[in-house]
């Protein structure tokens, strides 16, 4: 079956063909990037606009347009990169680069106080880029026995292979620095409370009853990112590790709208356009625990 490709007027297609058909191997055979390397020499707009794809551009795409050596290549680029994800290309409205442009616009207003990096790259910024606002939260700050945190509640997305419900915590280790985003396993329920030496931090029913006690819902968030999954042994699964490295790679699994292909003989499209901007569900109430903040 012959297919073949479907250009949008006045759009860059080679530029897309190039990057997105041959990808890397264009990038490799393309001139060395005359000293931007990861972008210092870059302008400030392309620098910039780096910073707000980071979380979606693909490494060949990446690659491809450190590789470039002018302005109008870079400037082409970019509009190609945007066009290629919007999910309405027959409008004049491209809202996932509204969407994404306003969330960027939000991340560095509000998480890079506590932190020693820019605002974009801490977890708390990477996941609201990646998801946007929770559907509600529960903080935890200056909650006696626990360090400052806070649960972020989501809907989740099954064509990004999400769970349908699920719970992120993000947490300062230690009690200070920014909000990192918690792991149940690699981290543990025991690495959210001040003081372990009142009981066994080792015995998984009294460190989820110590937190318990205190915030019941971060006791369940701490063992399990599914609301309706909680093990029965009291001890964190690799599946929320699992999770986690799901939440990161949607947003590049279904970012790239890809160049649509058409069948010569049915003339219907082969390359459905994947990408959604998430629409806010009915927000669930949040905690009575609920301090400002996070």
């Amino acid at each position: 079956m012959t297919a073949t490709i479907r250009k949008t007027s006045g759009f860059p297609g080679f530029l897309l063909l190039l990057v997105l058909v041959f990808g890397g191997a264009w990038a490799a055979q393309a001139p060395a990037a005359q000293g931007a390397g990861e972008g210092q020499d870059l302008l400030l707009r392309h620098r910039e606009w780096l910073k707000i794809t980071d979380t979606f551009i693909l490494p060949a795409e990446k690659e491809a347009f450190l590789s470039l050596t002018n302005e109008r290549d870079r400037d082409m680029f970019m509009e190609a990169f945007w066009k290629q994800r919007d999910p309405r290309p027959d409008t004049p409205r491209n809202e996932f680069r509204e969407e994404i442009e306003k969330r960027f616009r939000f991340v560095m207003e509000n998480f890079g106080r506590l932190a020693l990096r820019e605002a974009w790259q801490t977890d708390q910024g990477r996941i609201y880029m990646i998801l946007g606002p929770p559907q509600s939260k529960d903080t935890y700050e200056g909650t006696s026995g626990l360090h400052p945190a806070t649960i972020w509640h989501y809907i989740g997305d099954p064509l990004k292979k999400l769970p349908q419900a699920f719970d992120l915590v993000f947490f300062q280790r230690g009690g200070g620095g920014e909000f990192r985003l918690y792991d149940p396993i690699s981290d543990g329920p025991a690495s959210l409370l001040v003081d372990t030496r009142q009981f066994n931090r080792n015995n998984p029913i009294e460190v989820f009853q110590k937190i318990k006690d205190i915030a019941p819902p971060l006791a369940r968030a701490a063992l399990t990112i599914v609301p309706n999954q909680m093990p029965s042994n009291y001890r964190p699964t690799p599946q929320n590790t699992m999770i986690i490295a799901d939440i990161f790679a949607s947003a590049k699994r279904g970012s790239a709208r890809r160049t649509s292909t058409t069948s010569s003989t049915t003339g219907e499209s082969s390359a459905p356009n994947t990408w959604r901007i998430s629409s806010k569900a009915t927000p669930r109430p949040a905690s009575s625990a609920t301090a400002g903040g996070g």
